[in-house]
């Protein structure tokens, strides 16, 4: 059983990776090709991994930056503890993926959209990609470059809602009327749910 796991973990995290290959170029237009060339059960898993990709680079991102900032400010001697910073942020950033598909499923389901949970799942998990890519890069651009840390952090959230939009259309079965205010309110349902999750973590 333990070799069946290990080897279906194997097989999403193969299948991400495919999949951020085929979106690098077309990442809107690509969404709905890469979903139906996995298949619902693959893309479930897929979207699961890109979820967990887009956590821990955000969490390696925080780390850098904290210990990038500490070196800074002449604290560099002193122990950051870099690694629980990564740990705490790993896990804290996993509760925006989870918001975001329960909110997308939620959305559907109430606007008359058709598809599987695993259209949510990827579709949250190639749109958070880039902006996961986005994190790591400003941690390791510093404050000095912040122009084109927020440069970065545009074309991400713009992306963001892009593939969002496109994934609740075409994979979701929203029409465009409907898909129009549905991100948005996933965007708003998304962040409530991470303000009182994260609230009750600390």
């Amino acid at each position: 059983m333990t070799n069946n796991v290990g080897e279906q973990i194997g097989a999403s995290a193969k299948d991400a990776l495919g999949a951020v290959s085929a979106l690098a170029l077309n990442p809107v237009g690509g969404l709905s090709p890469a979903y139906t060339a996995l298949g619902p059960t693959r893309a479930l898993g897929a979207g699961a991994a890109l979820c967990i990709i887009f956590a821990l680079l955000g969490a390696l991102g925080s780390a850098i930056g904290s210990e990038r900032m500490m070196m800074m400010f002449g604290l560099g001697l002193m122990e950051s503890n870099s690694f629980m910073i990564f740990l705490k942020t790993f896990f804290a950033m996993l509760v925006l993926p989870a918001a975001m598909v329960a909110a997308c499923f939620g959305s559907r389901k109430v606007l008359s959209g058709s598809g599987p949970l695993a259209a949510d799942l990827f579709t949250v998990g190639a749109a958070l990609t880039p902006l996961g890519i986005a994190l790591l890069l400003t941690s390791f651009l510093g404050l000095g470059n912040y122009e084109l840390s927020m440069l970065l952090m545009l074309f991400a959230s713009c992306y963001l809602v892009l593939m969002l939009f496109a994934g609740l259309t075409r994979l979701g079965g929203l029409t465009e009327k409907a898909a129009a205010p549905a991100v948005p309110i996933v965007f708003v349902i998304s962040l409530y749910i991470c303000k009182v999750v994260l609230t009750a973590m600390m």
